[in-house]
């Protein structure tokens, strides 16, 4: 079976077809509307046509994971791994996840490797350095904190969790910049308030 090796994607019969990726796109509309179970049902539609579709599998996991379904979030994206091992976005949602359910050495080895397959991916940055957080590894969580934030400046939360860590490593006035950052990002930010 070939690979699709342009885009790290899996083999090339799991690559959509037309009818496939128009009904995702139609799915993650009402994905981005919070009209999950709609959406859900487009998914599954599309696997049931197409049981190796990646997308599909994630997407699905995402939508588990929004609404409280960790166990089966985690399922549904290893579904969608073991079609496309190397998916950055489904191994970011699965570090994610792992943090959801307080296995952040899982996560940290997870969102280790979806940096390692896209460096530049804010996302997985932001929450490496959550996972990391929470084993009190400031100075690692600033470090990707700071380049979630280099990579994506308009995220308030970014610069807040940044600014908790630079707190915590002693350094009080970078620490004040991030909260004051998050503030002029988000004015309602009520966290940095009390920080």
């Amino acid at each position: 079976m070939e690979t699709d090796s342009k885009n790290g994607r899996g083999p090339v019969d799991s690559i959509p077809s037309q009818g496939e990726q128009a009904a995702i796109e139609r799915a993650m509309a009402l994905h981005r509307r919070g009209q999950f179970s709609q959406a859900a049902q487009l998914y599954n539609q599309v696997l049931k046509s197409n049981p190796a579709n990646a997308d599909a599998w994630h997407l699905l996991g995402v939508i588990a994971h929004q609404t409280g379904h960790h166990e089966r979030a985690i399922e549904q994206i290893k579904r969608a791994l073991e079609i496309q091992p190397h998916f950055p976005k489904a191994l970011n949602t699965f570090g994610a996840v792992l943090i959801a359910l307080k296995r952040f050495e899982e996560a940290v080895a997870c969102l280790q490797e979806t940096i390692d397959v896209m460096p530049d991916f804010d996302d997985a940055h932001y929450n490496l350095g959550h996972a990391l957080a929470e084993l009190g590894r400031m100075e690692a969580a600033a470090e990707h904190f700071r380049k979630s934030a280099e990579l994506n400046p308009g995220v308030a939360d970014t610069h807040y969790n940044l600014g908790i860590a630079l707190k915590e490593l002693g350094n009080s006035a970078d620490a004040e910049t991030s909260y004051l950052k998050a503030l002029s990002i988000d004015p309602k930010f009520a966290n940095a308030y009390n920080t």
